[in-house]
């Protein structure tokens, strides 16, 4: 009797949508493992999973929904491992001839990455010019080649190029993985220096990111004749994510303080961002907070020119806005699975290979469950300080093991910087992007913005500049496996699972 009432007990904790996040996580899961191992054996893969799917039907006669379950997740993670071959399978160039000069047509897909020395062109494949020295060419078509080109001339999207060049393999740079890093962009050859390249015909690429891109590059040469150096960097880096520009002292600050999130576009910093402007603008209007969000995240997507990863971003941040509209937090995690899966079907890659999208997820879990339990350890704080604080913590306690793994520091005074930053970095990004916008059409009073903004930006970066240079600002903590991150987030997961577990924190939605 006590078995069946402990039976029934675990069975009800099952409902359907805990289910559905299992599967969900059992094939993301067969996924993450998959590109670890590495396997060749497809045809092997496909026979278990039908296996597992004879099971699973025969399983579904018993009685327990316990072993059910396992069967099932087993199943889906095996389809999981199985999908990613395939797509490893399809997707992967084989046999190209390394080492070998090629010359070829190909569109610039992305907006060209322009440094001090150099242009970073991402170039689509799409006609070979053949020679007798050029083995399994075949193999390059419609394939992304990530091509360095020198300063001048410059290029842009959607031009047709002719290229001629020596095609390599991306390879390792000291520690750092280059190869893996390319493979989230799915990019897995390179023309390091190219030897000719000439220009056939421009307008070829997609007509709306090329008019988004012109929309970026329009606003970026208005806001340098409004906002003087080095302010105009900062102020592009918190708007667009363009760090290159940003000098390196003041990068080197930032990173020294724990700031660093501030300027990357990734669903990390944008949700950080709307977190902390909800939270202090909780006594307007609930409408009007919801609808400036989407305006700052729908602005986010068109002046950066909607790349991949500041779409994704923006998905991610959106969730997280929705979340806050809507309450329920069972919806909202089917929701955020959902989303992460769908992304993790279109390419498998950046389940491993994509910081930005790792942070991006692990953020918005934080700002969902844990933000809840930090609002009433400081409940008594003024909330101009207990915002940000709880919207940095909540995110960092989630998103930790992944920046100590791929970078191997922990900044100690990072809260305390963001209490004092954070509050400032929306009001800086509004004035700066109205001053933008004026600046297009009346650049007087996009000046007198611009000078506002100038006071937010200049604190910004005394505050980074002051804390990067206290002792033992920041400590190493090399994380070198990812079991140890496996380890925290279980751990992570027990802690908040019984912070609501025992009504230390309760939700009342």
């Amino acid at each position: 009797m006590k078995n069946e009432n402990k039976i029934n007990k675990i069975e009800s904790y099952f409902t359907k949508s805990k289910i559905f996040i299992y599967i969900l996580i059992s094939f993301i899961i067969g996924i993450f493992i998959s590109i670890f191992i590495d396997y060749k054996l497809e045809k092997i893969y496909v026979l278990i999973a039908m296996e597992m799917l004879y099971v699973l039907i025969f399983v579904f006669w018993r009685k327990f929904l316990i072993l059910k379950i396992i069967i099932a997740m087993l199943f889906f993670m095996i389809l999981g491992s199985v999908y990613f071959q395939w797509f490893h399978f399809h997707v992967v160039p084989n046999n190209i001839a390394y080492g070998r000069e090629v010359t070829f047509h190909g569109i610039v897909v992305e907006e060209p990455d322009i440094r001090q020395d150099k242009i970073k062109l991402v170039v689509r494949v799409n006609k070979l010019i053949k020679d007798k020295d050029i083995e399994n060419s075949a193999n390059l078509l419609n394939q992304r080649i990530l091509v360095n080109i020198p300063r001048y001339p410059e290029y842009n999207y959607g031009d047709l190029l002719k290229i001629k060049g020596i095609v390599e393999k991306p390879e390792k740079i000291n520690d750092f993985d280059y190869g893996k890093y390319l493979s989230g962009n799915l990019i897995f050859t390179i023309i390091n220096k190219a030897e000719s390249i000439s220009k056939l015909e421009s307008g070829k690429g997609n007509k709306i990111s090329g008019i988004l891109f012109d929309i970026k590059n329009y606003y970026v040469r208005v806001m340098y004749k409004i906002i003087p150096e080095p302010y105009v960097a900062l102020l592009l880096g918190l708007l667009l994510g363009a760090r290159r520009s940003i000098p390196d002292e003041i990068v080197n600050n930032f990173n020294a303080s724990g700031l660093t999130h501030i300027i990357a576009i990734s669903g990390y910093n944008i949700t950080i961002i709307i977190s902390a402007f909800q939270k202090m603008t909780k006594s307007w209007s609930r409408k009007l907070s919801f609808a400036l969000a989407v305006i700052g995240i729908s602005s986010f997507v068109i002046i950066t020119g909607a790349s991949s990863s500041v779409v994704r971003a923006a998905i991610m941040a959106s969730l997280f806005l929705i979340a806050t509209q809507v309450g329920r937090k069972g919806n909202i995690t089917i929701a955020l699975f959902l989303v992460g899966f769908i992304m993790i079907l279109l390419n498998p890659f950046i389940l491993r290979f994509d910081i930005g999208f790792q942070l991006s997820f692990m953020a918005v879990i934080g700002l969902i469950y844990v933000s809840p339990i930090l609002e009433k350890v400081f409940h008594k704080l003024i909330p101009l300080v207990k915002e940000p604080l709880v919207a940095t913590l909540s995110a960092q306690s989630t998103t930790l093991p992944i920046l100590l793994f791929y970078f191997g520091r922990l900044n100690i005074f990072s809260p305390f910087a963001n209490i004092l930053v954070l509050p400032t970095v929306p009001f800086a990004m509004l004035f700066g992007f109205i001053s933008g916008l004026f600046g297009m059409i009346i650049p007087f009073v996009g000046r007198v913005f611009g000078f506002v903004d100038w006071i937010f930006l200049k604190y910004i970066i005394l505050i980074s500049g002051w804390f990067s240079h206290l002792p033992f600002s920041s400590i190493s903590i090399n994380l070198n496996s990812w079991i140890y991150v496996l380890v925290y987030y279980f751990l992570l997961f027990i802690f908040v699972r019984n912070m609501y577990k025992y009504k230390i924190y309760s939700d009342n939605k």
